[in-house]
């Protein structure tokens, strides 16, 4: 069996702007499911049926601002292949 990646879970201070970048980013993504956690966060999957991207309403400001590759935990980036470099281009300035 192939191993594959079937979701990543991202905790993001604007669920709203968060979808927006996806949408457009990846036009194919949709939302596949949305609630309320028990804590009162809300919480939507974006994806495909193959794959997804669950987001999580962040319920604090971090203390400190997190930097990427400056060697403290955290995700420094997700890289996904695809084709259409000009047509997302396109999508991001308009």
């Amino acid at each position: 069996m192939a191993v594959r990646l079937e979701h990543a879970n991202l905790c993001v201070r604007g669920i709203e702007e968060m979808i927006r970048f996806l949408q457009t980013a990846f036009p194919e993504f949709r939302v596949r499911g949305e609630g309320i956690s028990k804590d009162g966060t809300r919480w939507v999957h974006m994806g495909t049926d193959e794959t997804y991207i669950a987001l999580s309403q962040s319920r604090v400001k971090p203390a400190e601002h997190w930097t990427p590759y400056q060697g403290r935990p955290g995700v420094n980036h997700l890289a996904y292949e695809g084709v259409g470099l000009p047509a997302l281009s396109g999508r991001s300035q308009g």
